[in-house]
């Protein structure tokens, strides 16, 4: 591993780690068995795009999201082929948007909760509209 890690782990056994430095989420069984990796945002410089790991929900976690600290959004991949699906977010300081975006959340219900580094400081809620893939209905919160 390159730099900073978190790690989450899956219904089905799986160990995801985060590798932020090296933009990429690290997937091994619990006794450390290396099975994939999915690079994200490749060319991204120092801080690297890969922070928080959370799953969908549903009972198969169909869906990883993932918190990018350096580029400011969520990313939504299918947590099969690591293929991203949708992405959330932007820099600055309104709702929807991040500034040192760090750490990731879901509740059973769907509803992502985000955590920010930096000058962003604080926590935003975000509903799910229809489906655990990223389409969102609003901003419920922005908690200082």
């Amino acid at each position: 591993f390159r730099g900073h890690l978190t790690l989450n782990f899956s219904n089905d056994g799986l160990v995801y780690a985060a590798d932020r430095n090296a933009n990429r989420i690290h997937v091994t069984t619990k006794e450390g068995k290396f099975l994939k990796e999915f690079i994200l945002a490749p060319m991204t410089g120092v801080g690297g795009a890969t922070g928080g790991v959370a799953f969908s929900p549903d009972k198969q976690q169909k869906y990883l999201f993932i918190s990018d600290l350096t580029n400011n959004h969520i990313w939504f991949l299918n947590r099969e082929d690591g293929k991203v699906v949708g992405q959330m977010g932007s820099m600055g300081d309104s709702g929807g948007q991040f500034y040192g975006l760090h750490m990731i959340a879901v509740d059973s219900k769907g509803t992502i909760y985000t955590g920010e580094v930096f000058a962003g400081e604080r926590v935003q809620r975000f509903v799910p509209a229809d489906s655990p893939r990223g389409k969102l209905l609003e901003q419920l919160s922005r908690l200082q």
